[in-house]
């Protein structure tokens, strides 16, 4: 609802169409008398290059707007901790580096952001002392734009054992010496990648690594802990993100970018596509995967959740220790009862009812 509209019951009008045929009726909203905090924690998915668009050489310009779209409906929905698709920062390529990152900026996702594939991919393109130089240009203008605005990933898994990228992470203590504010991260889905944390900022941990509090402890001191590919995008985004050492959760992937989005048999992750492919690369209504749905409806169990650690009365207290404790649950007993993220819902609503949701 938007911020000038009364609490009260509405009948709104939909408008089915199927062909040549089309139905209207009516859904029933109830807006309550309650404003609800931006979530604290932000989630989103892994965005790229529709690789529908980029097969068919078209020009930059339906690059650039496929991009623009895709991040922008995202953010309509409240998903704003996106890893925006980024140019690899080669030497001619600074400018579209830095039109990609300010694009991210203006459509919405927060920052820093993680920029999943640029540093990955320039160290596969051009030697050490041309990489490293490369790496500290390219930082420097992401700084232009907002402080810290990249958190630059550095390893995929690196204890797998087709991992490519782990020679990178032994130039890593090298780049931070000769500039101190990059920031870098490495995903972790195994209990011996710990052994690459020491020059990384941020590490993002799945459930193969531990994503329950003892795991995150191992972590602490000064990383940043963020949550990926959880598998119930509402339940992590929502309940168990905010209750978590975690600050933010990414999810493979918007746009697949290995395989041919038009065909289900080619690739090994076709069910992680959450934008499917259209003619029109910025459809008015985007076809979509229902978990970009349950990430969004996960933010919005996690402002409720905010709303609720603010309130004093006796009610709201009995309420959030209870929640505060299911929530505090590990994961994998946790995620076996995904249906109790509707259930906090209509709890926490019926109390903002009771409370007639004053601020």
């Amino acid at each position: 609802a938007s911020s000038s509209a009364k609490p009260g019951k509405y009948l709104v009008p939909i408008k089915l169409v199927s062909s040549a045929k089309s139905q209207t009726f009516g859904l029933p909203v109830e807006v309550l008398a309650t404003t609800l905090p931006p979530a604290e924690k932000p989630s989103g998915f892994y965005l790229d290059e529709a690789p529908h668009v980029m097969w068919a050489q078209r020009p930059a310009i339906a690059r650039d707007r496929q991009l623009t779209c895709d991040q922008h409906f995202l953010s309509q929905l409240g998903i704003t901790g996106n890893a925006p698709a980024i140019t690899t920062p080669k030497a001619d390529k600074l400018p579209a580096f830095l039109a990609d990152i300010k694009r991210a900026q203006e459509t919405g996702i927060v920052f820093p952001a993680l920029a999943y594939a640029p540093a990955k991919r320039l160290f596969a393109s051009i030697d050490g002392a041309a990489f490293t130089a490369t790496m500290m240009a390219a930082d420097a203008l992401a700084e232009r734009v907002a402080s810290h605005a990249l958190v630059w990933s550095l390893s995929d898994e690196p204890s797998n054992a087709d991992s490519t990228s782990n020679s990178l992470l032994i130039l890593a203590h090298t780049l931070k010496k000769l500039r101190p504010t990059l920031r870098f991260a490495g995903h972790f889905n195994a209990k011996g990648d710990e052994q690459y944390a020491a020059d990384l900022d941020t590490i993002l941990v799945n459930p193969g690594f531990g994503v329950d509090a003892p795991e995150l402890t191992a972590l602490l001191g000064d990383k940043e802990i963020w949550l990926y590919n959880m598998e119930l995008p509402r339940l992590a985004a929502g309940l168990f993100l905010h209750s978590s050492r975690a600050v933010r959760y990414l999810q493979w992937h918007a746009r697949m970018p290995t395989a041919d989005p038009f065909d289900p048999t080619d690739g090994r992750e076709d069910d992680f596509q959450m934008f499917l492919p259209s003619l029109n690369n910025c459809p008015v209504q985007p076809d979509i995967n229902e978990a970009m749905l349950d990430m969004a409806e996960g933010l919005v169990d996690q402002r409720w959740l905010q709303w609720l650690d603010k309130r004093s009365e006796p009610q709201a207290i009995a309420l959030r220790n209870r929640w505060k404790t299911i929530a505090a649950e590990k994961w994998a007993q946790l995620s076996k009862s995904p249906q109790i993220a509707l259930i906090f819902r209509n709890e926490v609503i019926e109390l903002a009812r009771h409370l007639k949701g004053s601020p």
